[in-house]
Order: C-alpha cells, then structure tokens, then sequence
C-alpha cells in the first residue's frame, strides 16, 4: 500500500470514527463554529495544539458485530484515548445495531441525534444519492486503483461535497477489499447464474444488476443467511470476507469466489453540524490523534481478510480464483443495467466524472 494513502485514509478514518458522536454540539466545548467542513488536513495541521481546548463525549453507532474490524479499531481508539486525551476525549461505540439497523442510523445522524454513524455507501444512498456511482458493478479493477483514487485531493474533494449536500461530514473512508460471493454451486460463466437464487441488499442497483444477469434475488437479513442457505432458498451471496465468518456462512457453502465485481467500502459519517461546531485546533488534535492509528488501522483490515480467508478454507470451502472471462462478461451486462440506471437517476455527468477518475487512476498504476 502506498505510504501517502495509508496517512490520509488513517488519519480521515480515526479522526472520523471520533468526530462522530453527540447528539448535540460537545458538552464543554470551548469552540467557534467555522462556515463549512471542509477545511484541508493541511491547514488544520497548522493549527493544531498539544492538546484539546474543549471536552468531548461522542457515541458511535454501526451495526458491526462483535470482534469486527471496526469494534476492534474503536477499542484501540478508546485504549489510546486514555493515555493521549487527558480525559477530554470519550468515544463510546454502540455496535451490533444496539441504536437501530443502517436505515435508523443514517435518519438519527441527519437528525443530530447519533452525531456519528459508521457503515457501507450502499446503506447510505437514500441519503447522498450520488454513493450510488460504488454500486455500478464492474468498475474498479483492483485495490491498487481505488487507493489511487483516494489519494486524488480532487476526488475527495468532490465525495466530501456530496455528504455536505446532504448535511453530513465524511471522515472515515476505509479503503476495505472487495465483496467477494460465496456460493453452494459452482459458478465458471455467466450462463451458470441463470436461474441462481442470490441473495443481496435492499439496494435497487445491486438487485438491478443481478436480474440483469438472470439472477433471481432474494433480500434476508444477514441473522438468517445461515438457514436460508442450509435449507436452499439461497445459493449465493456477496460480503466481506469477515461477514462470512461472523455470520457463519463459511459453514454451509462449498465455495468462496474472488469476483471483484464490487468494493466493500465502509465510510464513517457524522452530522454537518455537530462538526461545524468543533473548532479547527481540535479537528486538528483529532486528525493528529487518528494519523498514529492509521498504519494500525489499515493492516487490521488486510489482516483480518486474510484470516477470514484462512478460517473459510480450513473449514473445507473451496477459494475459487479470479475469472477475468467471467468478469468481462459480467461488465457488459453491468455496463447496460446498472450503469444505466445511475445515469438516470444521477445524470451523465457525475458518472462520467467517476468513470475518468477510475480511468486516470489506472494509468497511473499502470505507468
């Protein structure tokens, strides 16, 4: 991983993961409000002091499990946070969707109420319409690319005044790996889905895309995955390799596919307000503070694939390779559904935007 992006993505991400939390503006607080929340790492680095002027105390909501990538980097936080913060800083993490399901979080965060909220961009697209150009199956060819991506100021720029728009602050951004699908039968082509019963997200685009393919879609929740599989009505589905594990999938299908179709991203959001209200010295302390835990951070989140991998295949499901023939064949389906249909909904330009960004991204890599 490049040096430059893991600085950025890690300072972003502890920093926004500890922004996020009050349902109003910080009790103790000795801040001004700034005119938006925008203001560049570098400048606020400039600004930042040995120590916070206000005192915080900020909830975080998820719906991540127990032993996620995610509690266990707000357990580090919080255990940095005691040696770091002189009791200025708390930063309480409610996961397991203890303060409601990804759609009851998105409404509290915009409401002011859960000031921080930790999830995947396609959980927020009713929110910030324009995170459905993530859900256009097909797009970004590897991590290598994408981490490009996240290293153009401009392109993050553009993704931060989307959430601005709809009155929330983008903090996190985890470069995370690929959804990948794990399947009770083979799958070598595209003619192998014909008829497939798979299950995804209550996310239009992605069931768009399925039934483009020829796909029948089934929408569970992930707590009955496990005997919706073990009786049949599901034969695949795609998530993190970590939801494999934790929701036991591993255990009753026979293959995991490294498809690369779609990313698994996780964002950290927190509401617009609630942000404006800190002061620059100590967004600055928090981007200083999260920049320590960003090499930790971003070798959990690899670490833990590559276990979940290793706990999947000891379990006797079989890791089926990358198919490029299969993905080309996949794009050109992608490329006249879901493509498509975030042009309606989006406009030409912003997809067009996307797409040269991915494109300038590759050359790049490649040269």
């Amino acid at each position: 991983m490049k040096k430059r992006f893991l600085a950025f993505i890690l300072a972003m991400v502890m920093m926004f993961a500890a922004a996020g939390c009050t349902s109003q503006a910080p009790a103790g607080s000795e801040s001004t409000s700034t005119s938006s929340g925008s203001t560049s790492q570098a400048e606020q680095s400039t600004a930042a002091s040995d120590q916070l002027s206000g005192t915080y105390s900020f909830n975080v909501g998820s719906s991540a499990p127990e032993g996620s990538t995610i509690d266990t980097l707000m357990k580090y936080i919080n255990a940095e946070l005691e040696t770091q913060a002189n009791g200025q800083l708390e930063m309480i993490h409610y996961g397991a969707s203890q303060l409601g399901s990804d759609a009851d979080l998105v409404n509290e965060c915009l409401a002011g109420n859960v000031p921080v909220v930790i999830m995947t961009t396609a959980s927020l697209t009713t929110a910030v319409p324009e995170l459905a150009v993530f859900d256009m199956y097909c797009t970004i060819p590897s991590t290598e690319v994408f981490m490009d991506m996240m290293n153009d100021q401009d392109f993050v720029d553009i993704i931060q005044g989307w959430f601005e728009k709809a009155g929330l602050h983008l903090i996190l951004w985890c470069p995370s790996n690929y959804k990948q699908m794990a399947t009770t039968k083979q799958i070598s082509t595209i003619e192998d889905f014909k008829g497939f019963s798979m299950r995804t997200l209550a996310n239009k685009y992605h069931i768009n895309f399925w039934e483009a393919v020829g796909a029948n879609t089934v929408q569970i929740t992930a707590s009955e995955l496990y005997l919706s599989i073990q009786q049949g009505l599901v034969e695949g589905l795609e998530m993190d390799m970590h939801g494999f594990i934790k929701f036991n999938v591993h255990e009753v299908v026979n293959y995991i596919v490294d498809s690369r179709l779609l990313r698994h991203m996780t964002v950290g959001v927190m509401n617009l307000d609630a942000w404006n209200s800190m002061s620059s010295e100590d967004q600055a302390w928090f981007n200083g503070f999260l920049d320590d835990a960003n090499e930790y951070y971003a070798e959990l989140g690899f670490e833990d694939d590559e276990h979940s991998w290793q706990e999947a295949e000891e379990a006797g499901v079989e890791r089926v390779e990358f198919n490029q023939d299969l993905f080309d064949s996949l794009k050109e389906v992608a490329e006249e559904s879901v493509w498509k249909l975030v042009r309606e909904d989006l406009g030409d330009a912003v997809v067009d935007d996307f797409l040269a960004k991915i494109k300038a991204a590759e050359d790049r890599v490649d040269n």
